[in-house]
């Protein structure tokens, strides 16, 4: 009988400090907003000379929950790069830097960004740029 309390009262606490961590606003119905700054569409990059600046602005009204990057390779499908972050904060400053390995003609690559909000609402933004060998 004992060992039964003790169980349902830890089950108790354990719920109670779930729910006291996870307490969202179930009426947030607002997607994130993602300002990409570099690349910009239809940048060039030169990589012999520079690598790929990736550097965007995630925001959200209440606290994101995650974003998550990728390029894409349009030419091959392949994704050479790719990065996802825990954020539980109302806004991300991104910055990173990627040198594309293997590129010896003019490429189209694709930046993709996806916030993600802690009430499941998430936006995705998308830029094209050409990299260069």
């Amino acid at each position: 009988m004992r060992s039964t309390i003790k169980l349902f009262v830890v089950a108790l606490l354990a719920g109670v400090g779930y729910s006291a961590c996870h307490k969202h606003d179930t009426a947030d119905v607002t997607k994130p907003t993602i300002e990409i700054t570099e690349p910009l569409l239809n940048d060039t990059v030169v990589i012999s000379l520079d690598s790929v600046h990736i550097e965007f602005l995630a925001k959200d009204n209440s606290s994101l929950l995650n974003v998550a990057v990728s390029i894409k390779n349009n030419s091959s499908g392949a994704f050479p790069f790719s990065d996802s972050r825990g954020i539980h904060q109302a806004s991300f400053d991104y910055h990173s830097h990627f040198v594309p390995q293997g590129i010896t003609v003019p490429t189209s690559m694709t930046l993709s960004v996806t916030a993600t909000d802690h009430n499941s609402n998430s936006a995705t933004k998308s830029v094209n740029f050409v990299v260069k060998p």
